[in-house]
């Protein structure tokens, strides 16, 4: 008996470390139904099963890009443009921040999977959709880098981002011959904020529909918007990297709470004062943080008396 409550208390340790790690990693690995589409500079209308709420407005319709991302839709009609431009950094406001319709870029920039490599994928059901880039290659080279990254979209309207691996020989920033944009606009032609350092967003919040990472391509020929709102001035700063993303929660001053899952959780911070500590656990008055090792500890509490109860 003594040797079955041991395993069984190493098993619950055991599944409560493998849950946390596995909600870290915002790839669904299942990817869904293949698209079929397969062109360059394209999109294909897909319909949502259920209603995406976005900026006050509902939304059931997506217009997913092979450039890297999707505009959204009013009752399955779109306001005005569909496709995500292949050169979006470079007329940054007028092709994220004012196209008429909500965009939202997991990856915007010149991707083409004309030539047959490369997937996207969707699915969906009544609380979440899935978009899925798959082995995605840039359209200068669609031979030497590929890559992998997700769009979920959920029925309280939140949003995350994913990223698979950078496979192949190639270097895909270099082959891409275009910017890279990340983030989510709401079309209105707002004047967009400072931008956010996506990959380190934890706790991080930004009260705009205007929330993005921009990196250009060539620094030796800058481009109007571009380099207005750059610090790095090359693709060699995007620093996504693979079981990486940024999950965005609507807030309650019209724009979004970032956080990343992946990233290291913050340190507990005991209270000076009004409360006690017992074997490094916050007792009283605290910041609302919860010490991880609380409820393993209650669980080997509830084990070992167990155990004195049954031997």
């Amino acid at each position: 008996m003594k040797k079955f409550l041991q395993k069984i208390a190493l098993g619950s340790i055991g599944v409560f470390l493998v849950g946390a790690t596995l909600q870290a990693h915002l790839l669904d690995h299942d990817f869904g139904a293949d698209t079929g589409l397969q062109a360059d500079d394209e999109y294909i209308e897909m319909t949502l099963g259920f209603m995406f709420p976005f900026d006050g407005t509902n939304y059931d319709t997506v217009a997913i890009g092979t450039n890297g991302g999707v505009t959204l839709g009013v009752g399955g009609v779109f306001a005005g443009d569909q496709e995500v431009d292949y050169d979006i950094w470079e007329d940054f406001e007028v092709q994220f921040t004012d196209v008429g319709n909500p965009i939202i870029l997991p990856f915007g920039s010149d991707l083409d999977n004309d030539d047959g490599v490369g997937t996207i994928h969707f699915k969906t059901d009544a609380s979440s959709a899935v978009m899925t880039w798959a082995d995605m290659p840039a359209h200068e080279d669609s031979t030497s880098a590929l890559i992998t990254f997700q769009l979920t979209l959920n029925a309280d309207g939140s949003i995350l981002f994913g990223y698979g691996p950078i496979t192949g020989s190639g270097d895909l920033t270099a082959d891409l011959g275009e910017g890279i944009v990340v983030g989510i606009s709401n079309g209105a032609g707002d004047p967009p904020p400072a931008k956010s350092d996506l990959s380190a967003a934890v706790n991080i919040d930004v009260n705009s529909q205007t929330v993005y990472e921009i990196w250009c391509y060539d620094e030796a020929a800058p481009g109007e918007d571009c380099f207005d709102q750059m610090t790095t001035t090359d693709n060699n700063g995007f620093d996504f990297a693979e079981e990486t993303g940024v999950v965005f929660t609507p807030n309650m001053t019209g724009g979004f709470d970032l956080s990343d899952p992946a990233a290291p959780p913050p340190p507990v911070v005991l209270p000076e004062s009004g409360g006690s500590s017992s074997w490094g656990c916050s007792v009283g008055p605290s910041d609302g943080t919860i010490d991880p090792t609380l409820p393993l500890l209650l669980l080997i509490s509830l084990v070992y008396m167990l155990r004195r109860r049954l031997i």
